[in-house]
């Protein structure tokens, strides 16, 4: 009885475990993954605006192509945003679950 009461709480424990390792890569990653695709999405619009605005203005008199390929630009970069914070989430669960950030040296005494 003693036993299976143990082995309740070390499974209600490790549930605990998950959910905050979870949470401490999201919060490590979020900003991350956000700064990464900014950047990519500011390249992306200046390209779109130099150099294919112009063309689109000479070859296409249809009006708001840009604009269409703007929102085209917008909807890539945030599901690319998604697949780099998953990809980030991921490598940092590994990270904090192989004990790459804890806190004792070498030989098992804390720092």
């Amino acid at each position: 009885l003693q036993i299976k009461d143990q082995n309740e709480e070390i499974k209600f424990k490790n549930v605990e475990l998950k959910n905050t390792v979870d949470q401490l890569a999201v919060a490590r990653v979020g900003k991350r993954a956000s700064t990464i695709m900014l950047i990519i999405a500011l390249v992306l619009f200046v390209a779109e605006q130099v150099l294919l605005e112009p063309i689109i203005e000479q070859q296409i008199s249809v009006p708001y192509v840009g604009l269409g390929i703007l929102a085209i630009l917008f909807f890539v970069v945030k599901s690319l945003e998604s697949s780099l914070e998953k990809y980030f989430l991921n490598k940092e669960k590994k990270k904090i679950i192989e004990g790459d950030n804890n806190p004792t040296n070498d030989n098992g005494s804390w720092s």
